[in-house]
């Protein structure tokens, strides 16, 4: 139950109205704490990858000028998570991840929405080549959240870029016990196979995480679901989803079918 709320990012039928009365009150106290509950209104939805939430938290809808700056600042976060140019929500992220956000005198962030914000970063930095930023965002993130299986994932996705794939399963596995409806572990050891050319046995462990994905109640984008958090994908992870999908959502399968062929199929020749 837990875990659904927070992929939900917490947007309940009353949510709005809310999140609206808590600013108010928030308000009445300080500046501060309005900004507070904003803050974590704001990471609670990210950590679930919910960007219509994100989007709609950045909008005028709720009117704070306190909150100008910060609307900013992560509108261009969202924007730039969206279409892929990945770099350019290194700024908001920063800001959401530090001690003191906005001046704050603490992170309003829980531990969970603090280690799915720190995985992001982190995985921008690895692919960016800033190997001990990465390291470092992932490190945090897994002493943020433990319980949370992406957490470990990310730092196996860090160390098979070392070639350790003894590690890499460990983190893994470690993943799916903390995590067992995330197909975060299934797809890493899925891509740690495909990388020694055990395309079976990836094909297996993507398998597993395709049952995952669409065992989610309201999986309406599944590939979404794969791909959150900036996880890695591979195009025969995309192409078993395609497949498994088709019947029931023939868009997301056209979407994961344009993503495999993006991504390349390894072990299949160029095209699915």
């Amino acid at each position: 139950e837990e875990r659904a709320q927070r992929r939900s990012g917490g947007a309940s039928k009353t949510y709005w109205s809310d999140l609206k009365v808590s600013l108010k009150e928030a308000a009445t106290r300080s500046p501060d704490e309005m900004i507070a509950v904003w803050l974590k209104s704001f990471g609670t939805a990210l950590a679930a990858w919910n960007f219509d939430v994100c989007e709609r938290l950045v909008a005028d809808s709720i009117p704070a000028p306190e909150l100008q700056d910060l609307r900013k600042v992560l509108s261009r976060t969202i924007r730039a998570l969206r279409s892929g140019n990945v770099a350019a929500a290194v700024p908001g992220l920063e800001l959401l991840t530090a001690d003191h956000p906005a001046g704050l005198p603490q992170s309003p962030l829980d531990d969970a929405s603090r280690g799915a914000t720190l995985v992001i970063l982190g995985r921008i930095r690895l692919r960016a080549g800033n190997d001990a930023a990465a390291l470092a965002c992932i490190e945090k993130a897994r002493s943020a959240a433990p319980q949370d299986g992406r957490v470990h994932a990310a730092a196996a996705e860090y160390y098979e870029t070392r070639k350790d794939d003894a590690l890499v399963r460990d983190l893994c596995r470690h993943a799916i016990a903390a995590s067992p409806d995330c197909p975060d572990g299934y797809v890493g050891i899925g891509l740690s196979c495909e990388s020694q050319g055990w395309w079976d046995e990836a094909h297996d462990w993507y398998s597993k995480a395709v049952e995952v994905v669409r065992a989610r109640a309201g999986a309406l984008d599944p590939l979404g679901e794969l791909g959150h958090l900036l996880a890695p994908m591979s195009g025969a992870l995309c192409l078993l989803l395609a497949g498994a999908v088709r019947e029931t959502n023939p868009r997301a399968a056209l979407a994961a079918v344009d993503k495999a062929l993006a991504l390349g199929v390894k072990g299949a020749g160029q095209y699915p």
